[in-house]
């Protein structure tokens, strides 16, 4: 399992299993996080799909779920690929401009996994605000119908009173 960690951080498997303990798992904890945000982004972009789809009751995850697992495979060569290009020797200007592709993956990253949760979070308070403003526009169009509806009703109404006196 350690190999596999290892293999996630971008650095080789050999060259790092002749090193002490301590390299081995500084790059061993390296490629656990690495791991685990591809982990998290096929959950996230499942999800995604079957809640932007609104599928969630269908039988679809067969479908969202290799979708999900090729979007956390290219998470995980991306940050893979960014992670094993800093280096400690660099400079710090230089260590800072490398980072900023991996900076701009963990953000759109954040994005992805935050969007779906935000919506499923914040679902009832906006399934009630358009409820609200659907209310208001249909009693707002009932209200102008049943006025003009009201006006022709008396204009009969006097009309008849008329004709009748």
């Amino acid at each position: 399992m350690k190999e596999f960690f290892i293999w996630c951080s971008g650095a080789s498997v050999k060259i790092v299993k002749k090193c002490d303990d301590k390299e081995i798992s500084k790059y061993a904890n390296i490629g656990i996080v690495v791991f685990c945000i591809a982990f998290l982004s096929i959950f996230s972009a499942t999800y995604f799909l079957s809640f932007a789809f609104n599928t969630e009751n269908t039988d679809f995850l067969w479908l969202y779920l290799p979708i999900g697992i090729i979007w956390g495979f290219i998470i995980l060569s991306l940050d893979r690929a960014i992670v094993s290009t800093i280096s400690k020797n660099d400079t710090l200007n230089v260590q800072i401009l490398k980072s900023i592709p991996r900076v701009a993956l963990a953000f759109m990253i954040g994005i992805v996994v935050e969007t779906p949760l935000e919506f499923k979070i914040f679902e009832k308070e906006v399934n009630n605000e358009i409820f609200n403003k659907v209310e208001k526009i249909v009693k707002t169009d009932f209200e102008k119908n049943f006025q003009g509806k009201l006006k022709l009703w008396e204009t009969k109404v006097n009309d008849a009173e008329k004709t009748y006196s």
